[in-house]
């Protein structure tokens, strides 16, 4: 990974986080960030090193109940490509596809690392905001009764 990268990256994650785009608003809840989505994109990179990219960019546009793992993968691609309109109504996954399909595994190890960088960025811009545990909170308070 390139450090000079996420250093750049990380003030597009902090804007995009202060004024996010239609297809991941759901991540804040306010001024905080929800905390389902915390913990999916601290999950996100090791997931990427256990499983592999592709299977865990697969997993991510999952449907899934609660937290919607494709917003982070929505995330994750508008730090990479911030101003990209070709990229406008395609998700992460098929990104990778398409720029990988017939290249070299270094080519697929560079977009591997543009992810990885991508998600580091966003984990560290997350910082800046506080947790909203008031949904876990109350998913605690069903599970006793």
């Amino acid at each position: 990974m390139n450090q000079k990268r996420i250093d750049e990256m990380i003030p597009i994650a902090l804007n995009l986080l202060e004024h996010p785009l239609e297809s991941f608003k759901e991540i804040k809840k306010g001024t905080k960030i929800k905390s389902g989505y915390t913990s999916a994109i601290d999950a996100f990179g090791p997931a990427v090193v256990q499983a592999g990219l592709a299977k865990t960019l697969a997993f991510y546009m999952k449907e899934s109940e609660g937290t919607d793992r494709r917003k982070i993968t929505a995330f994750v691609k508008e730090v990479i490509y911030p101003i990209k309109n070709e990229y406008k109504n395609r998700n992460l996954l098929d990104i990778y596809i398409e720029e990988t399909r017939n290249k070299s595994t270094l080519e697929k190890l560079r977009f591997k690392d543009k992810v990885l960088e991508a998600i580091t960025a966003c984990k560290l811009a997350k910082l800046s905001f506080e947790l909203d545990e008031s949904e876990q909170k109350s998913k605690d308070n069903e599970n006793e009764s």
